[in-house]
């Protein structure tokens, strides 16, 4: 550990030397200063010194300051080193940085884009807390932590990803930050704690790369949470903390919208997962297109809350071998189990009331189906090409038959 001695000045530059070495660390510059340039080497007495970091508290509070510019001498900036810059708009790190300290921009206000060095580890506690005008951050897979309210209430920040070595999302993060939308959550990460993206009120999307174990959003708008395939059963509690209260999503893979305490929440996934399982937790329907293309979906256990289904929800779901339509939905949309072509069982309650045009076609696979009493008629082309069809009950209550119905049934 280098002992700091004695301080010297160079142009508008205070630097301080750094014991048994000709290296120096910066430590301040005239208070009506506006732009600096900081030197990769500075000459005092006849000895040449490096300039290798920017010292705690070394341009703290200097609100004339604009720009700074840093040379790639430099591998470390201090503690508090921009804290209170206000009027700082353009600041650049080089590669050569290795670490940056905690509070080091906290409250430069004006700053408005930041790219992080390669070689940083570590994102300090509160090191970009209050730049409420940063627009855009770019964070190096290098960084393997983020520490407390690193970016709390960066105000117009509109996205962020997480590297993939980030473990963990702790406390204070991104709280505040307004006009966040978006947030990428690396692959490594298994939790986020609570509040650690919390008042995001613009937060529309949150994208998981890995399986996450528990994250708590504080969230009081719709946002979607896209979940990536996975073979184990991962599991993401909502909270909310203005109501006190939170659901448990049980799920290998989620792709509709979760109704809770009135808060909409989209989960959505990748079209290469096989089985999609529910919690019974405020499912109240499948919007349109929900599972449409999912080829390699096998199954899917439709929670017993579920009341609609949209159209073309399972449209092309080609692998899709069996499903239980539960007993509150009234209506089968308009094309939706349409190509599903190892279908070869479904059972349709007798609350269903209406069941929509190529709902059922080209099901080449369905052997049997009973249409509930409410059905009045069944629409152009609903069982069209469906070639396995041995049996078919209609009820009394069926009035009309639309056109191509039951064309192609060769075998009933």
């Amino acid at each position: 550990i280098y002992i700091l001695m004695s301080s010297f000045v160079a142009g508008n530059l205070r630097y301080t030397i750094i014991a048994r070495t000709t290296n120096v660390s910066v430590s301040g510059t005239s208070a009506t200063t506006t732009t600096v340039n900081i030197p990769a080497t500075v000459t005092n007495s006849t000895i040449t010194y490096n300039v290798t970091s920017i010292g705690n508290n070394g341009f703290q509070n200097y609100t004339a300051l604009t720009s700074v510019t840093i040379p790639i001498s430099v591998t470390s900036i201090g503690d508090t080193a921009f804290a209170s810059c206000s009027a700082l708009t353009s600041v650049i790190i080089p590669n050569s940085v290795t670490s940056i300290g905690t509070n080091a921009f906290y409250g430069c206000y004006a700053l408005t884009s930041v790219i992080i060095p390669n070689l940083v580890r570590t994102i300090s506690s509160q090191t970009f807390r209050g730049c409420y005008a940063l627009t855009s951050i770019i964070i190096p897979n290098s960084v393997t932590s983020i520490d407390t309210n690193a970016f709390y209430q960066c105000e117009k920040l509109p996205n962020i990803s997480i590297p993939n070595l980030v473990t963990t999302i702790v406390w204070g993060t991104l709280t505040g930050c307004i006009n966040l939308t978006s947030v990428t959550i690396g692959s490594s990460v298994t939790s986020i704690a609570q509040n650690a993206i919390g008042e995001c009120t613009s937060l529309t999307k949150v994208y998981f790369l890995g399986n996450i174990d528990y994250a708590n959003f504080d969230k009081a708008v719709d946002t979607a949470y896209y979940i990536p395939g996975a073979t184990n059963t991962s599991r993401l509690s909502i909270f909310n903390t203005a109501i006190q209260s939170q659901v448990l999503i049980t799920s290998a893979q989620l792709a509709m919208p979760i109704m809770f305490n009135g808060i909409s929440y989209i989960l959505l996934s990748s079209s290469t997962t096989s089985y999609v399982y529910f919690s019974s937790a405020g499912v109240t329907s499948i919007d349109s297109s929900t599972f449409s293309g999912y080829t390699s979906l096998i199954n899917i256990g439709i929670p017993t809350t579920v009341t609609s289904i949209g159209v073309n929800a399972f449209q092309g779901c080609t692998g899709l071998q069996t499903i239980t339509i539960p007993n509150l939905v009234t209506s089968i949309g308009t094309n939706t189990f349409q190509g599903c072509t190892s279908l070869t069982s479904v059972t349709i309650p007798n609350s269903v009331a209406s069941i929509g045009s190529y709902a059922f076609n080209n099901c080449n696979n369905l052997i049997s189906i009973t249409i509930p009493n409410l059905v009045t008629s069944i629409s152009s082309e609903t069982f069209s090409m469906c070639y396995a069809l041995t049996s078919i009950i209609i009820p009394n209550s069926v009035t009309s038959i639309g056109n191509s119905a039951f064309e192609n049934c060769s075998h009933l």
